[in-house]
């Protein structure tokens, strides 16, 4: 779905370059099935397989996973006040996720966990591969063709539902379009733009604040309480994430 919605958008003829070669498509490629495909796939089955808990705590790996592969690939240093930073806000996060209770693994089995850990390292293998194309097809291109991509290679398993959205309520129809639209095709594009203008580990460090927008929401939209461990986990989170971004003098 979020494919079909990118095409009208662009015309996709118009975003490649003439002299595109056959490894600027595997990487292509390769952003489909990380960034959409595998990532979307293992959070649906992690979060039947693992607690809400365990995949929050799983995704905020994110940051230092994308950090070592760029510091890997990308020969990007990894200042020590990130590091510092990033120790610093996931403590925050397990305060936040974890909460008063202290429960963390719940019902979760050993599988379920490693299952919660796939799509943060598909997140960090999306992010280190995309970044370099920038530069050559623009990171608005990006987001588009590996969208793209990744309706390609889901395709064979779409068709079938797609056929039966228009039999579904109006209320379902909105949600799958959010659902293309805002999570997935804007959630992109916000990305690709935040990482096209920061350090592979100043754009990572971001996901680490999801948690802290998701528990404050929690309190108006669920009836959440507000605690402690929300209050101390979310201070924890800002000091880390300045830390993060925050740039070397000169």
């Amino acid at each position: 779905m979020a494919a079909i919605v990118f095409l009208p958008i662009v015309r996709f003829s118009s975003l490649w370059k003439s002299d595109t070669t056959l490894v600027d498509l595997g990487r292509f490629l390769l952003l489909g099935a990380t960034g959409l495909v595998i990532y979307q796939y293992a959070i649906n089955l992690a979060s039947e397989s693992a607690t809400a808990t365990v995949v929050a705590i799983m995704a905020t790996l994110a940051p230092m996973l994308t950090a070592v592969l760029a510091w890997y690939l990308l020969k990007e240093a990894i200042p020590g006040r990130a590091l510092l930073g990033g120790a610093v806000a996931f403590l925050g996060v397990l305060l936040v996720v974890v909460g008063p209770t202290g429960d963390v693994l719940g019902r979760t089995e050993p599988l379920g966990a490693l299952v919660a850990l796939i799509p943060p390292m598909a997140w960090a293998v999306y992010t280190v591969v995309a970044k370099p194309l920038f530069a050559r097809y623009g990171w608005k291109e990006v987001a588009i063709i590996s969208t793209v991509f990744g309706g390609m290679l889901l395709a064979p398993w779409s068709l079938g539902p797609l056929t039966k959205l228009p039999g579904l309520p109006v209320g379902t129809i909105l949600a799958v379009l959010y659902l293309a639209v805002v999570s997935t095709n804007f959630a992109y594009l916000a990305w690709n733009r935040a990482l096209a203008g920061l350090e592979t580990h100043q754009a990572a460090g971001w996901i680490y604040v999801v948690p802290l927008v998701t528990a404050i929401t929690a309190i108006p939209v669920l009836g959440e309480s507000v605690t402690y461990s929300l209050v101390i986990g979310g201070a924890l989170i800002v000091v880390g994430v300045i830390l993060v971004e925050r740039r070397a003098p000169g």
